[in-house]
């Protein structure tokens, strides 16, 4: 309880929360490493380089046709941060997605506002999310600072 307080507090003073670690196991972070890199993986592909193949980042909702995502989005830990934040243990998920930048792709993404994509942007009531990162990425490499 004392960690989760700290974390509301930060999260009052600055909005968000970042890092948090030890939510999850090793253990569980290794399986979630793993089912997300087979959803890539396995995501629908015609030929390498075709138009009609969807991106990873376009792997949308899958919390809606596989267990293993509704599950990932049920997690304890993560539920319990969630509800201690927001004061209230009515959660509800309205969308998951595995967004999934790979490497040589050379993919540009413009600098942008993520609520214009999502469909609860009322700024009376502000809906928080969650961002789990499976990989390592060097902070020279992606990484925005402010």
């Amino acid at each position: 309880a004392m960690e989760l307080d700290n974390l509301l507090e930060e999260y009052q003073a600055d909005g968000c929360i970042f890092p948090v670690k030890g939510l999850c196991s090793t253990e569980r972070l290794d399986g979630i490493d793993a089912l997300l890199s087979k959803l890539v993986a396995d995501r629908p592909q015609v030929e390498k380089g075709d138009e009609q193949n969807l991106a990873p980042e376009d792997l949308l909702n899958l919390h809606l046709t596989c267990k293993e995502v509704l599950e990932l989005c049920r997690e304890p830990s993560v539920l319990r941060l969630a509800a201690r934040i927001l004061g209230t243990e009515d959660l509800s998920v309205f969308t998951s997605r595995i967004l999934c930048k790979e490497p040589g792709t050379g993919k540009e993404i413009v600098w942008h506002q993520d609520s214009n994509y999502w469909p609860l942007t009322d700024p009376a009531n502000p809906k928080p999310s969650s961002q789990l990162t499976s990989e390592d990425v060097a902070p020279q490499v992606t990484s925005l600072w402010l």
